[in-house]
């Protein structure tokens, strides 16, 4: 979307759209729907002057019609997903806090923690360094690891994308998904998120220990099974540690802070500024982002950022 420099964001905000019409519930306007920005704070051609948002088009299955339901169908998500370049949009914001990377140190490790349309920031993390000539990106030599939590293999989102990256970046760039109805975990069931990172939870802790930061992202109701399972890991690593320390290793620290059950988090607010805008016809058809899938929640939406203090 161009917006000519009049909407500037950080990473990890989000932008309000207002669709047009009016509420058949009670005849009023349509009110704001927040979408996750998923350019860096350059825009999608490092001018400033535009932006991406990562939509997933909400529709509902009718197991009567056997179709979709065009009664219920998400209002806002289906207008961005049918918008044709040139098309007009309203829109308020940025809006929400923001998920930084720490530039102090171009060696740190980026862990990010992804389900859904929750990976929207990270693009943004990943085209900053590995795709926009960005000061910090030239300079960075630390290790940016995805994980991306999705039903299966069709939900996927920018998965091209990852492609290239993780081509052209093999040591500085990891990537891992985890597909519910496509893949079990090591207990024989769903693989979630959660028992992803498990997999690799002895590199996560050490990379930790290491200055490592740690995002989440993605609707709220993934924390739960996240902090259970690092909860559950973080005895035996602390075990672990102790036994390091007697025997003159160094003791792993910190497990603390990053297994807390009160992760802080926040919903994004509103703006009340608002803008027009205009689908740039002249760019890529990628610069309004559109995925397929099913029902999205966008109010649900939370964004944490976790790393050890």
């Amino acid at each position: 979307m161009e917006h000519g420099g009049k909407m500037p964001y950080w990473e990890g905000q989000s932008y309000g759209v207002i669709p047009p019409g009016t509420n058949p519930k009670n005849g009023k306007p349509n009110t704001v729907r927040l979408y996750s920005i998923a350019s860096s704070r350059y825009g999608d051609d490092m001018t400033g002057t535009t932006t991406s948002l990562c939509v997933r088009r909400a529709t509902y299955w009718c197991p009567e019609l056997k179709a979709d339901d065009p009664a219920k169908k998400g209002i806002c998500s289906n207008f961005l997903c049918d918008a044709k370049p040139g098309d007009e949009l309203k829109l308020t914001g940025p809006s929400g806090k923001v998920m930084l990377i720490p530039e102090k140190d171009p060696n740190v490790d980026l862990i990010m923690v992804a389900t859904g349309t929750g990976i929207a920031p990270y693009r943004s993390f990943i085209r900053r360094l590995f795709v926009e000539k960005t000061p910090f990106g030239q300079v960075y030599k630390g290790l940016a690891w995805l994980f991306l939590g999705v039903a299966n293999s069709d939900a996927l989102l920018y998965d091209d994308e990852w492609q290239e990256v993780l081509k052209a970046n093999p040591d500085t760039f990891r990537l891992d998904y985890a597909l519910s109805r496509e893949q079990t975990n090591v207990d024989g069931g769903k693989m979630y998120i959660q028992d992803k990172v498990k997999e690799y939870a002895d590199e996560v802790f050490e990379r930790m220990d290491s200055g490592a930061h740690m995002y989440f992202c993605g609707l709220k109701g993934m924390m739960p099974g996240i902090t259970e399972m690092l909860e559950g890991v973080s005895p035996r690593r602390a075990s672990s540690g102790r036994r390091s320390s007697r025997s003159g290793r160094r003791r792993a620290s910190g497990m603390s802070r990053c297994t807390r059950s009160d992760i802080p988090f926040s919903i994004v607010g509103l703006s009340c500024a608002s803008h027009r805008l205009r689908v740039d016809a002249s760019r890529e058809p990628r610069s309004l982002h559109a995925e397929k899938g099913g029902i999205m929640d966008v109010r649900c939406c939370v964004g944490w950022g976790l790393s050890r203090l």
